[in-house]
């Protein structure tokens, strides 16, 4: 097997992608300048706003998806104490998402947070959070699942100011909205 070009083994594939986009497109500005008759190439600077905007907008994306929920979860769950005559049985069907929860420090303190605002749509239901820019407790988000008591929950980076969470209203899980994504800035 042939071995990769030096210094692109390391590369995130993202990182690869913009460095190819970007590769492609300083080759597409320099045919189409050449193609309409111009007979600069690109100035520098704007060579190097592109690169700059394809390689860091990129990364910039990616933190900010960095927050989810992981769309199902497998549990084992077992009964806390036996019930005459009955067998307990495991259903090893996976348990889907079915909703996003904001606290005001860990979850174990039930410090829940409500949305400052909402919008109704027939296709979307958008819920935002606001979060102070300096605060002393962290904010905490669980992931909560339909026919589990379990949840996964996991500290927001401090950088964190707010988040927006987009249901569809018309499809349901556990009598809530069908959770679409999360956006956090």
């Amino acid at each position: 097997m042939p071995e990769p070009p030096a210094g692109t083994e390391a590369r995130a594939p993202s990182e690869k992608n913009a460095l190819l986009a970007t590769g492609y497109l300083l080759g597409r500005l320099r045919t189409t300048a050449k193609d309409r008759g111009y007979s600069k190439e690109m100035k520098p600077t704007s060579a190097w706003f592109l690169w700059t905007y394809l390689l860091v907008f990129p990364l910039i994306s990616h933190a900010a998806d960095a927050i989810s929920c992981p769309p199902t979860v497998s549990v084992r769950q077992e009964l806390a104490s036996s019930i005459a005559g009955w067998t307990p049985l495991e259903d090893d069907t996976p348990h889907s998402l079915a909703g996003i929860t904001f606290y005001d420090g860990p979850p174990a303190e039930k410090a829940s947070l409500v949305y400052d605002r909402i919008t109704h749509g027939k296709r979307e239901q958008v819920a935002s959070w606001s979060f102070a820019p300096q605060r002393e407790r962290p904010i905490w988000m669980t992931c909560n699942y339909a026919g589990t008591s379990l949840q996964l929950g996991r500290s927001l980076p401090s950088n964190i100011t707010g988040c927006s969470v987009t249901y569809d209203p018309q499809e349901h899980i556990a009598g809530l909205p069908v959770f679409r994504k999360i956006t956090c800035k």
